[in-house]
């Protein structure tokens, strides 16, 4: 899932500015005279609140999930349970102009809901394997040659297509945010269109019911 709030921090030699870059309450900088971590601020103040409900202590900032924009700068996705802590804000801030905007934050925090896992092998050819919410990792074709219109079943994922709305098609799987693995597997991920790839590939009977003949919109529809 997306978060609606980010909370960006740039670090100077001799200062920290803090910016929020939210869906619903805007982009502004927060404070931009930190002089350093636990200085007192409000920027620190975020970065170390907490909320309590019942025995259970909830971070306003996702710090294990943050990322990296540059050597000097920092992203935060702020918690379900962080939204309290933006709407307690009273003070008025300076808008916030920069470059940095939701949209491109959203695409760096985002996490996919399924992945298509390739491994070369030592003969040459390629092994796809899936994984996704409700597929442990399983192996869908062995033997692929990546050739031009290859029939395999983890080729016709990569070049499959959906409509989100009338005239925008999207892939299912993400090339450019392909990442290889430590031991040396391409990692592609599948942010969108899972739940349906899933079900065809574990012949989900329920995917009958889903769809009528001559509707489906790419080669792995029509192969299930």
């Amino acid at each position: 899932m997306i978060p609606d709030h980010y909370a960006v921090v740039y670090t100077e030699e001799s200062r920290r500015i803090f910016v929020i870059i939210s869906e619903i309450f805007g982009d502004f900088v927060l404070t931009k005279s930190c002089s350093g971590p636990n200085c007192g601020c409000i920027g620190c103040m975020m970065l170390s609140s907490k909320v309590i409900r019942g025995e259970a202590e909830f971070s306003v900032v996702d710090l294990d999930g943050s990322q990296s924009l540059d050597e000097n700068l920092m992203a935060h996705s702020f918690t379900k349970e962080g939204e309290i802590f933006l709407l307690g804000l009273k003070r008025k801030y300076k808008a916030y102009k920069g470059s940095i905007n939701k949209e491109k934050l959203d695409k760096i925090f985002r996490f996919p809901d399924a992945v298509l896992i390739i491994k070369h092998e030592e003969d040459g050819t390629f092994t796809h394997s899936y994984v996704s919410p409700i597929v442990v990792r399983r192996v869908i074709s062995r033997g692929c040659r990546a050739t031009p219109h290859c029939p395999c079943v983890g080729c016709r994922i990569v070049d499959m297509w959906y409509t989100k709305a009338p005239g925008h098609m999207t892939p299912a799987v993400d090339i450019s945010e392909g990442r290889v693995s430590a031991e040396g597997e391409l990692i592609l991920p599948i942010f969108e269109g899972d739940e349906i790839i899933s079900k065809m590939l574990t012949r989900d009977p329920s995917v009958r019911h889903d769809f009528s003949p001559n509707i489906f919109d790419s080669p792995l529809e029509q192969m299930f």
